[in-house]
């Protein structure tokens, strides 16, 4: 455990967390099409509800948690580092042998926390991006703000609390590293909040100066919020990450409506998201395969609805593809951590005197 205080513990996680959404980028993993389902995107609030109550229920949950995150953090951390953060390459994903080691401990807290948070990092890079590629982002961003909501509600019912602390208690054997949470310092951030920030991310990774502009509003909101860790001691840190799909969304409607109208991203309206039906003409599914082939325009905050057509249609690659392949063959898409720091899905939590 380490003695750094509160304040720079906090500013780095949170700053760790908003960077995430600027790392994906664009991939084209093709699942099975019985994968995908908009009901994929319970997966960001259920999260939360569910971990919380399976704990409440049975505390020996944590445990298996514990051990689950030790295993699947560092393998999901090796597929982010070869297929979907920015200049991945396969050679990279060995990367994680070293981090795994340094995490462990054996050079200090400090360093162990760094190792640690990279990884957690990169799994929950590469778990959004799985849930992208299978969720049309009209969905995606009902639950970014869903996963707020219930975050929000949890802990200002003190129902969080004490799940989290029996996860806290669980830790794996021979001092092996606790993944199943972000830690720098004396300050906590849960897998959760990791995880809706990289969503985020895998969202606009279609555009990657947008990503930027998003990963610095979300820093500055968040930590913006932690200052509210000097009146409560507990906080929902999903909800700077929604904050900033909201004003993006906000902003883009209002320089919309300024401007009248703006370009309708690949010939649909900012409100429908971007699927094709199966029987589909020949004329539309080849309007849509040329449409699809031409390069999109750059990013404009001016504009008809851009950024929602763009959050629209993300994760709707593989249904765009199986609907022109179909059509085709008929015609011939932080709780402050003292000793026993809090260590919980989705918050971060001061420390008590």
């Amino acid at each position: 455990m380490t003695n750094l205080p509160f304040a720079p513990s906090i500013a780095v996680l949170s700053l760790a967390q908003a960077s995430l959404i600027a790392l994906s980028a664009r991939t084209r993993w093709t699942l099975p099409p019985r994968f995908d389902s908009q009901w994929w995107a319970l997966v960001l609030p259920g999260s939360v509800a569910v971990v919380v109550a399976g704990i409440a229920l049975d505390p020996g949950l944590a445990a298996a948690l514990t051990y689950l995150a030790l295993v699947a953090v560092p393998i999901l951390a090796g597929v982010a580092l070869s297929t979907v953060v920015k200049g991945a390459r396969p050679v990279l994903a060995t990367a994680t042998v070293p981090l795994f080691v340094i995490a462990w401990g054996p050079f200090g807290a400090i360093p162990g926390d760094i190792a640690a948070l990279a990884l957690s990092g990169l799994a929950c890079i590469a778990l959004a991006a799985l849930i992208v590629a299978v969720v049309p982002g009209s969905w995606l961003r009902l639950a970014i703000y869903a996963m707020a909501v219930v975050d929000t509600c949890l802990v200002g019912a003190n129902l969080l609390q004490g799940p989290n602390d029996v996860l806290n208690a669980a830790a794996p054997a021979a001092g092996l590293p606790q993944l199943q949470f972000a830690q720098f310092g004396s300050a906590v951030l849960g897998f959760g909040d990791l995880f809706i920030a990289a969503v985020l991310g895998g969202m606009l990774a279609d555009r990657p100066s947008l990503q930027l502009r998003a990963a610095a509003i979300a820093g500055s909101l968040a930590l913006t919020f932690d200052l509210l860790f000097f009146f409560v001691a507990e906080l929902p840190a999903t909800v700077p990450v929604a904050l900033t799909l909201a004003v993006l969304e906000l902003g883009d409607r209002r320089r919309s409506s300024a401007a009248g109208r703006g370009p309708r991203a690949i010939g649909h309206s900012a409100s429908e998201p971007f699927h094709l039906s199966a029987d589909q003409s020949e004329l539309s599914a080849t309007a849509t395969c040329s449409r699809l082939m031409e390069p999109e325009p750059a990013f404009q905050w001016t504009g008809g609805g851009t950024l929602s057509a763009l959050l629209a249609r993300r994760g709707s690659h593989w249904q765009t593809a199986q609907a022109w392949r179909k059509a085709e063959p008929a015609n011939s898409k932080a709780r402050a951590c003292g000793s026993g720091s809090s260590r919980m899905s989705s918050q971060s939590r001061m420390n008590s005197p």
